[in-house]
């Protein structure tokens, strides 16, 4: 009961904090605030970072993701406990995202573009979907280990990976601040409804994920 409680009370704050980011963004009100985090991110532009962020760029992609979702479910040993879960997160983060792209219709920053990207900018795809995925995963860890290190060090690799993708969108001029906090919130907010919908309710407790 509690912890439905905790999950109910953490989607109403993101989903809060999601309007009020978007509402902002769309008023025009962190347009200054893009620029002068994208001028500070654009000094630390070099060959070096450049490729490392270009190849955050190529993992971060949505359908990555699905293809280790989908392994993970052709898997026998994996299909149930892991499979179902992270596929149902990924597939609803990359539906969200498509339909919140669409409503929002934010144009990307006219920043220079180190890679091509269409479509809308807000939230970013990356950030969001990364978020789910890794989130998910980390959620079947957690749950799964009793180790209190090995705990501590997954979780901060995994908070790590996101901050580098979010930057990553930043660095490659595609992304504003803004869009990325965006596909946070998002990501964060898919994770705990799909735990919630997984794990709690009665007709789906019969699978045993």
């Amino acid at each position: 009961m509690k912890r439905n409680l905790f999950c109910l009370s953490t989607i109403v704050i993101l989903l809060t904090l999601f309007i009020m980011l978007s509402v902002n963004v769309l008023n025009g009100n962190l347009a200054a605030w893009n620029d002068s985090v994208y001028i500070q991110v654009s000094a630390w532009i070099n060959p070096i970072l450049t490729n490392i962020m270009i190849f955050l760029n190529y993992i971060g992609k949505w359908f990555v993701y699905l293809i280790i979702a989908f392994l993970f479910l052709v898997i026998p040993r994996t299909r149930k406990k892991i499979g179902i879960p992270v596929t149902f997160v990924v597939f609803a983060s990359i539906a969200l995202n498509y339909v919140l792209k669409l409503f929002f219709a934010i144009e990307r920053p006219d920043n220079y573009r180190i890679v091509s990207a269409s479509g809308y900018g807000h939230p970013s795809a990356h950030a969001m979907i990364t978020t789910a995925f890794v989130g998910i995963c980390l959620f079947l860890f957690l749950r799964n280990t009793n180790n209190k290190l090995l705990k501590i060090i997954v979780s901060a690799l995994s908070i790590i990976f996101i901050l580098l993708m979010g930057f990553s969108r930043i660095y490659l001029g595609v992304h504003t601040p803004t869009d990325i906090i965006a596909g946070y919130l998002a990501g964060v907010f898919v994770v705990v409804s799909s735990v919630i919908f997984l794990y709690n309710l009665k007709p789906l407790q019969s699978l045993k994920l």
